[in-house]
This record gives C-alpha cells, structure tokens and sequence, in this order.
C-alpha cells in the first residue's frame, strides 16, 4: 500500500518558452525569493506542510548569487542546508548535443558551490527530455550524487518499460538511483495537470486517492510515491500547503507531505533499497530528434568544441592555463545553446509571429557566439607556437594523428604551396577552396605527427597539379561510380573483393529528401493532451523519399595531391546540393563534404545521407558524451529507437572488420534504416546500415518550423580490420574531427559559399 506521498515542487527551467526569453530568465531568479518567503512563513505550520522548493536547474541559483547580495544569499543556503530548498547538479535541462567535458564543466558549477557553501548535493534533475547520454551517470557518481530525478515528455516518446524508481549505472560503475514520472501522467506537471493538486481540494484529494488506487491495482509495490508539481515557468504555488493540510486531515492510512527530491529517496532507500532493479544501459533520447531542426546552429557549436579541445591540448602541452575566462565565456554560450529550449511554444503553430522569430533569433546567435569564442580561445593557444615566414603544426593529444590541416593562402591567384619538414621531406598541398567573395583561400596538407610533437615547416613552390579525370581506387577500397549521375553502387576493399556496402535502396553517400504524404507533420504524431496510449498516439504514415542521384548528374572526377575527388550538383525539393566525395590517396580515409543551399519550407520535411553498410550480424556502436554503446543493445527498455543522439562517431563491426563514420557536424542516426515514423518499441539491427540524419522540421513545438540558407557538413569514414576497437575508433574520430592546430592558418569556415 502507498503509505507516504511526496510532493515535489519546482518550476520547469524552459528559457524562453513562454514569453519574451529575458522576462522568463527574470522570473526564474525572482522565484527564488519567492519561494524563500513562502518557506519562512510556513514554519509554523505542522511538517508535512511547510513548503518546500527544489530548483530543477542550478543556474537560476547562481544567477541569484549574480544579482543579488550576501544577505539573501545567506538566507537561500540556510534554506537549503535545512532541507527546505534542494540544490540539484545539472546546470540546465541538457540535450545529446553536450559533449563529455560540457558535461562536467556545468555539473562543476554546481559541485564548487555546494563544496564552498557546505550544501548538500545528491541529487540532479532533468526535465522534458526522455533520456540523457549514459556517461552522465558516471559524472554525477564522482562528484557525489546518488539520486536522479527526471520527468520525461510524453508526446515525443515511448515510456521507459521499467519498474520505478531503478539503479542506474554508468558505463564506469557509477550508480544513481532513478525516478522518473508516470507517462501518462503530464510529465512535471502531474500534480498540476492531471491531479490539480493547487485547485478545489476536495476534488484534489478524489484525484489523488483514484491515482493511488490505480497504482495499487497494477502492482505498484513500494509504500512511497513522488508526484511532481512543477509548469513551465511558473511560480512557486502556495496552495500545495493548504491540499498537504487537508488531504492528511481525511486520511487515516496516508500522508502527503511537501518534500525534496533527497527526502523521497533517503525514504525509498531506507525502507525498499535492496528492491530496485538495477540496469547498466544507455538512455537514449527521444527528443534528440529536435538537435538536427537546426544543422546549421548545430554544426556550429560541434565546431566549437573542437576548436575547444585543440586549443585546450595545445596550452596544457605547453603548461599555460586552460580555463581562461575566454573558455568560460564559450561554455556558457555553447550552453545556452545547447539546452533544450529552443524557441517559443509557437515556434511550430505560426513559425512568422514576431515572438516566435525573436526567441530564435536570440536562440541561434549562443551558437554562433560560441563558434567565435572557441577560435579566438583556439588562436591565442596557436600564438605560443606561431613564428614568422613558417608553418608551425603541433599535435597536443597523447597519440599519434594524421589529419588534414587547413592553411590560409598568401595568394589565393597562385597555385598551393608545399610544406618542407625540417628532414626536407616535401608534404605536398592542395587548394581546398578559393573564396571569391572574400578573397579567402585555403590549402590542405595531409600530416602525421607523433604524440606531444611541434614541428616547423617551410614553404615552397608547389610541383603536384590538379588534373581532370582519376580512378576512384586506392590500395584500401574502390569505389564504383556511375559517371552519368554519380551513384556510388559499390564500395569494396582495395583488391576489389569484400563488398562494404548494399546500395539498395540507396547508394553510398545518397542524399534523400523525404516528405510525409500530405505534408503535415500531425500525420506522423497524435499531440493531444487528453490522449495516454502510446500506440494510438502513433499513426505511421505514408512517407514520400526522393534520392538525389536517381537521374543524371554533372560529375567532376579530378586527381592530384593528397586526394581524388568526385564531385557532384544537384537538386532535390527545396534544395539545392554539392557533394564532394574524397578518396585519400595514402591513407585509408574518405571523407563526403556536403554543400547545402536549403529554401524555406514549414511543411514537415527531412534530408538524410545515406551509408548503407553491409555486413552479417553486425554491432552498431554509438558514441556520445564519452559513453559507447550499441544500438538496440545496450538501452533502457523504451529509450529511443528511432534516431540516435551520436557525439564523435558510429562504428559498425561484423567482428571481421569494422567501418568507422564520423560525422564532424551533425548529431544524429537513424540505423537500420530510416526509421522515421515507425516509433519502434525495440531497435532490431539485421543490418548495417547508418543514415545521418542531416535536417528534419518534425516537431510541433518549440523547435524551427524551416531550415534556410546555407549548410556545410563533412563525414570521415575509415575500415579496421578486426572486431570494434574503442581506442582506435577513437583516435580516428579525434585525428578527423579535432585534428592538430596549425599556426598562421584558421580552421576552414562553415560560413564558406558554394
């Protein structure tokens, strides 16, 4: 029997969802005072019913200690050293674009304050998203948290299918215990919504007694119940005291008390611990769904964090300080961006509103922000390798790397320069791209340094020249082109034999544009409030995809240093496309450059590029935020199986060989298949096949209505021999998507024309 409910109340940290984005931040600060009178006038009342207050996120709590001065201050940490307010770890309401060290930098920002201030943290929260990359589990358990609260939406998911609360462990060996909201239940809001806990209270106690009753019917078997009551953005609710009043009032065999996260699971643990079922598996989120309604926005920041970690390898190399207030300042806006409030909640229903286009507006620009940031953090590192009339090129990083490095040219009118290493060994370079609206041209050059190694080049007239024409095919794979439309049909190791790809239903590297038939995105999802069935909230329609090499192309085969390329134009509806597919001539590698020159469109549409990976049996291992795990395999029964969240890379193994895809800019997969509409209760992987998920307008809220403009997006893609090899993998997508720094050039710039 439930014996002892808790209620815990917050607001949902949802930056400018609803209203004007610096109004909502101010209202969330405010609350804190709030909700601190709230506490000090109910300390008369009996226990159950002083008000307690959780603050979902730390970052209205340390934007209160920004704004305001050491008395209340003081009186919101004895507030929440009494256990009347919770201090909770995550910064704010995180998405799969957070990478590894992002995670840790604002999970830091709460951990110092607790340490410095003595405030108890064990507990983190995370709100509208139905799940949360796995490492997080591991970054909580080393700074001390043991409790994870979290209140997933239930429009864009599936249920976890899993007893609550449960263990979670890391893929390390940290361990949270989790509770997470009943989905049918309005995620945070089941004590607003669906109970109406602050409403008439009679009413109020029917709906939780019914509540109760039916969880008591289905089995549920512990004495104790968290209900949330929180709402976007909403203030703290005096009511809840006066419904904990009198629902104790009409129950003999009951109790509701006003609570914190850490009082609910202290009470579960002490009186079920050793009852929890425990799961070590990823939770893959529903909603990633949403990071790829931007490509543009999200491409910059995974630019950012690579710019990050160069220039934070390079000042450790040479044992400078790292965390300059430059890398906080980037942080932060990376941040901003990559949380999960994107727009207003009419960002879907009337995309033109003016509301709407500021709170995008103001949403894009942390991400562009933080592409500045990162390279001018990035620059001042280079400034202690940099040397006048030489090119100066370091690997910071602990492993060997061969990257592509991109060097600004003297004189875009003259032919690339080659570089000379001190031994006099000549490294060819090849122009890469000339600028003609700002005079900016780049030249490549293929290196491999050693670990920890700086080296000085000079520069010299280069002999190599680009000329018309070339096979694809190198002493590691061939490619088959179709020279009428630029179909890649097959793709196989270097003597021609073991095929790496079914082009069937498209080939490698295949651009797709897919529409749903009708156009609207309502046929794919029921978002109906009054509607809690899982599978009714799913229609499966009818999809129409159309293939960007289906009919003839212009094709461009050139040969000359470093690499063959292929290239080719096209259209598909709404936008126009360049693909450049290169074959690296010594060293196994092809990377698939795409130029995308996208026309606004609201009605639902979604570009994928195809990689269709054949191989018997095989393993799809995901990587993200620092965790790696494989599709299907290793996942909370009910996380996402339709797309995937991926961080440096997706390697697909048959335990003979194992292909390796980067994807430097774009942050999600679909496997098996496009998958898009079938909400799949498990993910079955019968084949290899990986489609990055470039750009989709799939939700009904908060997310772009459109994509616009231009878009750049690259993939690297090795084979290793053998079974997946974490280390390896690893080094790859680091030498490919991080690569070295070299002094005197810049990174080539995502903002480049066609």
């Amino acid at each position: 029997m439930i014996q002892k409910i808790f209620i815990v109340h917050h607001t949902h940290v949802d930056f400018g969802y609803t209203g004007d984005r610096q109004v909502v931040l101010n209202d969330l600060v405010n609350m804190i005072d709030v909700a601190d009178d709230l506490i000090v006038k109910s300390r008369r009342r009996p226990e159950p019913e002083r008000f307690r207050w959780v603050h979902e996120n730390s970052w209205p709590v340390l934007e209160y200690l920004r704004r305001n001065g050491p008395r209340k201050a003081r009186r919101m940490f004895d507030n929440i050293r009494n256990g009347r307010a919770e201090l909770t770890a995550l910064y704010v309401n995180p998405t799969d674009l957070f990478d590894e060290e992002q995670f840790e930098w604002s999970v830091d920002l709460a951990a110092d304050l607790a340490k410095k201030e003595k405030l108890r943290l064990d507990t983190a929260m995370f709100s509208d998203c139905p799940g949360i990359p796995w490492s997080v589990a591991d970054i909580l358990a080393q700074r001390g948290v043991k409790y994870l609260s979290a209140a997933p939406d239930f429009i864009m998911s599936y249920p976890l299918e899993t007893t609550r609360p449960f263990y979670w462990v890391g893929p390390k060996g940290g361990k949270l215990l989790v509770w997470f909201t009943e989905w049918r239940n309005c995620w945070y809001a089941e004590g607003n919504h669906k109970l109406k806990l602050q409403y008439e209270t009679d009413a109020a106690i029917e709906n939780t007694l019914e509540y109760l009753r039916l969880l008591e019917s289905e089995g549920y078997p512990y004495s104790g119940l968290m209900i949330h009551h929180a709402m976007d953005n909403v203030f703290p609710n005096p009511k809840l005291m006066d419904f904990v009043a009198a629902f104790n009032q009409s129950q003999n065999d009951r109790q509701v008390t006003m609570a914190t996260n850490h009082d609910f699971f202290e009470y579960m643990v002490k009186k079920h611990g050793g009852e929890f079922p425990v799961f070590q598996a990823a939770w893959p989120d529903w909603w990633a769904s949403g990071n790829t309604s931007a490509a543009f926005e999200a491409a910059c920041t995974r630019k950012a964090k690579s710019a990050l970690r160069r220039g934070g390898a390079l000042l450790r190399m040479k044992k400078k300080p790292v965390d300059t207030p430059l890398r906080e300042e980037t942080l932060e806006e990376m941040t901003m961006f990559d949380e999960h409030t994107w727009g207003h909640e009419s960002s879907i229903r009337e995309p033109w509103r003016l509301i709407a286009r500021q709170q995008w507006l103001e949403k894009r620009l942390f991400a562009q922000k933080a592409l500045e940031r990162a390279t001018r953090y990035e620059r001042n590192a280079k400034a202690l390798i940099y040397k006048p009339d030489r090119v100066v090129i370091a690997n910071p990083f602990d492993h060997e790397i061969t990257a592509l490095v991109s060097i600004a040219a003297k004189d875009g009118n003259k032919p690339a320069l080659d570089l000379v290493d001190p031994k006099g060994k000549i490294i060819p370079g090849r122009r890469l791209i000339t600028n003609p609206k700002s005079w900016d041209s780049f030249d490549g050059y293929l290196v491999t340094l050693p670990k920890k190694t700086t080296r000085e080049y000079k520069t010299t007239p280069t002999t190599a020249v680009v000329k018309p024409g070339g096979v694809m095919r190198n002493e590691y794979f061939q490619l088959t082109v179709n020279k009428n439309t630029g179909a890649i049909s097959r793709l196989t190791d270097g003597a021609g034999k073991n095929p790496l790809i079914s082009a069937r239903p498209y080939g490698f590297a295949e651009l797709v544009h897919e529409k749903v038939a009708g156009g609207s995105r309502e046929k794919i999802y029921d978002i109906r409030f009054g509607s809690f069935c899982p599978d009714s909230k799913r229609p499966c329609p009818k999809f129409i995809r159309q293939a960007g090499h289906e009919r003839n192309r212009r094709v461009i085969l050139t040969d000359g240093p470093i690499f063959t390329s292929m290239r080719t134009r096209g259209s598909l509806p709404g936008v126009k496309f360049e693909r450049d597919i290169r074959l690296f001539h010594d060293t196994p590698r092809i990377d698939v450059e795409l130029k995308l020159d996208k026309a606004v469109d609201t009605n639902y549409e979604s570009l994928y590029l195809a990689f269709p990976f054949h191989m018997n049996k095989p393993e799809v291992w995901i990587e993200n935020a620092g965790a790696v795990y494989r599709a299907g395999v290793d996942q909370l029964p009910g996380s996402a199986t339709d797309w995937l969240g991926v961080g440096e890379y997706v390697a697909v193994t048959d335990g003979r060989r194992t292909a390796v895809l980067v994807p430097h800019d774009c942050p999600m997969v679909q496997v098996g298949d496009i998958q898009t509409g079938k909400w799949l209760k498990t993910l079955d992987v019968n084949d290899g096949r990986v489609f990055s998920w470039l750009m989709n307008n799939l939700w009904f809220t908060n997310f772009p209505a459109y994509q616009e403009g231009l878009v750049e997006l690259t993939w690297s893609l090795t084979v290793m021999p053998g079974k997946f090899n974490r280390k390896a993998a690893e080094q790859f997508a680091r030498s490919c998507r991080v690569g070295l720094c070299a002094a005197g050039g810049k990174d080539i710039s995502i903002f480049r024309p066609f």
